[in-house]
């Protein structure tokens, strides 16, 4: 899409966050933070556009690519292969209610001279806080196609009241920073992988890369103790694979090193980052997934199939059976459930690994082993964000809803309204899962009712099956009025207090369609 375009759609006054995402030429989006375009017949390009806050109110957006250079074109006139990267950033002008363009930068990047087979790079800009469209625009200019282009919604907003960390990133290496290169984080050059993180056969070291932002939130006088776990592919913590680090309590912990892996068998890992406060507790964590290949192929001569055989080394572990059928509730269908609790509670070893095996080459019989990889790096995702301190996410509300019915369309948390519960509303647009079928515009409220820990269950929801409660306000209101009568709806309470009545998910006209089925 040209600027001139662009300009066009900004003077007819076309939003950019009523577009939809728009995939061409061999785009596809990988999750909410990264996009992939791979083509037959033009570049095979990876991109991941993470953002680290810069201690001053404001935010670096970073655009990592990664090209292979064999599907570039040769220039017919001779000189390098080269890519054109176009971004455009949208934000929304509050006086103006309109978008206008924020950023817009032309790069040019030339293949290595030398017969690499592929090259990296990365750009940097600085944001303010606010809501953004992306656009970004590739080009072959010795191709003849037209720019693959993809968008993408970006919201930035700098923290100050929580600890937390930023993504934690891999790495292809981890050295002293050269002069001027883009790959420098802190005097170290540390050039992120994009895509799947898969190590070379003969890898020693694993490099990291992560921020720890407000680590003066964690009530440390000294040093803030930052906690490595190695996990394996059923998440269980690999002994002697962990180790802790010692840092300054600053607004911002830049943590860059090289984990040793030399012992590590091969296989897929989950490599996890915790801070420790002063009370010894976990205050935040973070986590990453990796592959560690073998160095032998699989043998021809076995009689099972390389797929099935994979998926059985999964559930080898009796230990880990329980767990493993334990994760699957969200992602059942009713059938299915109530085999699995039979099984939990009254089945062998045996058949509790049969039921496993079936489960996931009913999900997908082509790769039965990716679909439970995938799970498994949602069921941890649960966890990381809907832990309590005796629960495991994926056992809460929060993480059962998210895992069944997948991420949010809209969030509303609201922790700190002095006269309600702290509690938060998903919105979903449209959602279905194996126990339920299709429906559009459903609402999940949850509450912390014991105002301590980060225990927040279901109160109400729309939702076929689900907990439905049309004194939901009451609930969240009892904090303050524990002797209100059960008659109340609550609504006529809150109506001039908190935002519950007057927020982007529940207002004037969606709170009867919220409060019945």
């Amino acid at each position: 899409m040209t600027l001139a375009f662009i300009r066009l759609c900004m003077k007819n006054s076309v939003s950019f966050f009523r577009w939809p995402f728009i995939v061409t030429i061999g785009l596809w989006l990988l999750g909410n933070v990264g996009v992939q375009a791979q083509t037959p017949t033009g570049p095979q390009v990876k991109l991941h556009t993470p953002s680290y806050q810069d201690g001053k109110g404001g935010h670096y957006l970073e655009i990592s690519l990664f090209c292979l250079t064999g599907s570039l074109a040769e220039p017919v006139e001779g000189g390098q292969k080269s890519l054109e990267l176009e971004i455009l950033l949208f934000g929304r002008d509050s006086l103006r209610q309109k978008d206008t363009l924020y950023l817009g930068d032309k790069v040019r990047l030339k293949a290595p001279v030398e017969s690499a087979l592929a090259f990296s790079h990365l750009l940097r800009y600085r944001v303010s806080d606010g809501t953004y469209g992306l656009q970004l625009s590739l080009k072959d200019p010795h191709s003849g196609l037209e720019p693959a282009v993809v968008t993408q919604s970006i919201v930035l907003k700098t923290e100050l009241e929580r600890c937390f960390f930023s993504e934690l990133r891999i790495g292809e290496q981890l050295q002293p920073a050269q002069e001027r290169s883009p790959f420098n984080r802190y005097g170290m050059e540390f050039r992120p992988t994009v895509g799947d993180a898969i190590l070379p056969q003969d890898a020693q070291e694993l490099p990291l890369f992560v921020e720890l932002y407000n680590a003066d939130r964690l009530g440390v006088a000294d040093k803030v103790s930052l906690r490595f776990e190695m996990l394996d592919r059923y998440l269980q913590p690999v002994p002697g694979m962990g180790g802790t680090l010692k840092k300054s309590p600053q607004a911002i912990v830049p943590i860059l090193l090289a984990f040793p892996i030399a012992a590590l068998e091969p296989g897929d890992y989950v490599l996890r980052l915790e801070a420790l406060g002063a009370d010894g507790l976990v205050h935040t964590s973070t986590e990453t997934s990796f592959r560690k290949p073998g160095s032998q192929p699989l043998s021809s001569s076995t009689s099972t199939s390389p797929t099935l055989a994979d998926l059985e080394d999964y559930f080898s572990d009796d230990d880990s059976l329980y767990t493993m059928l334990d994760i699957l509730y969200p992602i059942s269908t009713q059938p299915e459930r109530r085999q699995e609790e039979n099984l939990m509670r009254a089945g062998t070893p045996d058949q509790k690994r049969d039921f496993l095996v079936n489960f996931w080459l009913n999900r997908n019989p082509v790769e039965p082993e990716k679909a439970l990889q995938d799970y498994l790096r949602e069921v941890s995702v649960a966890n990381n964000l809907y832990s309590t301190r005796t629960i495991p996410g994926y056992k809460t509300d929060r993480g059962r809803v998210y895992l069944q019915f997948g991420s949010p369309n809209m969030v509303e948390d609201r922790k700190y309204e002095p006269s309600l519960y702290p509690y938060e509303i998903w919105q979903y647009n449209v959602m279905n899962s194996p126990s339920t079928s299709e429906e559009v515009n459903r609402v999940f409220i949850f509450a912390n009712t014991e105002s301590a820990g980060d225990f927040y269950r279901l109160i109400h929801s729309n939702a076929e099956g689900e907990v439905f409660n049309q004194r939901w306000m009451l609930t969240l209101n009892r904090r303050t009025l524990p002797m209100q009568s059960v008659d109340e709806t609550g609504q006529d309470i809150i109506e001039h207090g908190g935002r519950v009545n007057s927020n982007p998910i529940i207002n004037e006209s969606t709170i009867n369609s919220i409060n019945r089925r």
